[in-house]
């Protein structure tokens, strides 16, 4: 099966086990490094300076400690051990010199006659030798920082963008495709899904045929008290066609601070186009969703795995319990993961006190992490749906559900990414995510680019309808064996 490729878009008991989603929260919130939804997330301070030839060593130093706090946290925070510096150091001047767009201006490797930087006008000599201490590496970073800023051609240069670059060819060197540095504004989405709270309309946007559409819209919120409705296109943001723009760039547009109005222009069906004037709101984001089909059996789908996930998911559970429900279908299908702690509390719903997931550390220590008590929903009938795009934290919830065989799993093998992220937030916004462990199923296999493969196989495409749901319907199919269901008429 052709796998699907993801951007990656957090894990200790406040670590992040998550990959980029397709539908995106419209939201707006302000940068808060440090959030205390992320207790171990490492601030660094120091915003980067504009560095000149003629810029005093003050300038200098700072620079040089902020890339080097960034070195630090990934050399003692990384899983993999031994690390190789001289590769990563390397990989840092390759990753400034990309960032001028000039496919002449290179570092050559130690293995030719001599390293230089072509800089467009003459060549700076370099190290023939990898460095091996600090300071030798500090030194050899720092030339190739001074002859690109004195000899390049083309002048002023985006120090931030070269100093991005830097870190971010560092990181390519370690090879983990999940170790990463995300912009600002992909950073703050990503607080906002953990915090599971923003500023905007209160809608779910994907991009579907090229065209963005509502996929969600929330309870209470302004979008659904003005009137927009799931599967609605969304032409234009105050009057400026959004074609071609992605649903990240989308978001950016409708978002805004509470009390602010946005208009978007709608295309619903075959009627002609129209204008929604919305006030933008706070709003807390859901995380499932929740309907009753046919035989009172409940479906509960869970869109992430954020700070109010397990809070959100009780009560659900609590209202299925009084009712009596017979059965009950958890869909995780495109979920792209969350919080472990979130994973754990989900799952604990389920199961009676037992591991649940095995965390392997530097050294391949294991510690395992057990369910809690007090699970409401431990005996009723259980079927869970699955895709490509389930990853990480619902992974963790399908594996150990799956190991017990507490449920039947139905649908596509998953995505498979069993490590584990440190985010750090930095002083200009953007987050750098470390790879600090991997995870491991209850019986100890690892599902990295494995994926967990359903008890029942099939296309599991998400529809509009639950009725039209070919996954729905089998899961109601192999819930009437399980719980003895009476048979649709």
């Amino acid at each position: 099966m052709k796998r699907k490729p993801f951007l990656p878009i957090l894990l200790t008991l406040a670590l992040v086990l998550t990959i980029g989603a397709g539908a995106f929260a419209v939201g707006y919130a302000a940068s808060t490094p440090g959030s205390p939804v992320q207790p171990l997330a490492h601030v660094i301070s120091g915003v980067i300076p504009g560095f000149l030839p003629a810029a005093p060593p003050e300038a200098q130093e700072e620079e040089w400690e902020l890339f080097l706090q960034v070195w630090e946290i990934v050399s003692a925070e990384f899983y993999e051990q031994p690390m190789d510096h001289a590769a990563m150091i390397r990989g840092a001047v390759r990753g400034v010199l990309e960032t001028l767009g000039q496919p002449h201006t290179v570092l050559l490797d130690p293995s030719q006659p001599q390293a230089q930087v072509f800089s467009g006008v003459m060549p700076g000599l370099l190290h023939d030798e990898p460095p091996a201490g600090e300071e030798e590496r500090r030194e050899f970073f720092q030339q190739v920082w001074s002859t690109v800023s004195q000899e390049f051609y083309e002048q002023p240069q985006d120090r931030d963008a070269m100093m991005r670059g830097a870190i971010r060819g560092m990181l390519e060197t370690l090879g983990d495709p999940h170790t990463v540095l995300l912009d600002p504004s992909i950073s703050e989405r990503a607080r906002e899904q953990t915090r599971q709270k923003f500023q905007g309309i209160g809608a779910r946007i994907e991009e579907r045929d090229g065209q963005i559409t509502v996929n969600q819209v929330f309870e209470k919120s302004p979008a659904r008290k003005g009137g927009l409705k799931a599967g609605d296109v969304i032409l234009a943001v105050d009057g400026t066609s959004i074609a071609g723009f992605s649903p990240e760039q989308a978001a950016l547009r409708i978002r805004g601070k509470a009390g602010t109005d946005v208009v978007l222009t709608i295309k619903r069906g075959e009627e002609e186009p129209f204008d929604l004037t919305l006030t933008r709101a706070e709003i807390d984001i859901p995380s499932l969703s929740m309907e009753m089909l046919q035989g009172n059996v409940g479906y509960i789908r869970l869109w992430g795995f954020g700070a109010l996930t397990a809070e959100e998911l009780h009560a659900k559970l609590e209202t299925l319990a009084e009712g009596e429900a017979p059965g009950l279908i958890l869909d995780l299908r495109d979920n792209p993961g969350g919080l472990l702690r979130s994973a754990i509390s989900v799952t604990s719903e389920f199961l009676a006190p037992r591991t649940v997931v095995l965390y392997e550390e530097q050294a391949n220590q294991q510690r395992p992490y057990r369910a809690d008590r007090g699970g409401v929903a431990l005996d009723i009938p259980l079927v869970v749906l699955v895709n490509e795009r389930s990853a990480s934290a619902s992974e963790i919830v399908a594996g150990a559900l799956a190991h017990y065989e507490r449920a039947v799993i139905i649908g596509q093998r998953t995505f498979g990414k069993g490590t584990v992220q440190l985010p750090h937030d930095l002083s200009d916004g953007s987050q750098l995510r470390v790879t600090i462990a991997r995870w491991l199923t209850p019986g100890r296999e690892s599902i990295s680019n494995v994926g967990i493969t359903p008890d029942i196989e099939m296309e599991a495409d998400i529809t509009d309808s639950l009725e039209e749901d070919a996954a729905v319907q089998r899961a109601l199919e192999e819930l009437q064996q399980l719980a003895a269901l009476p048979a649709a008429a």
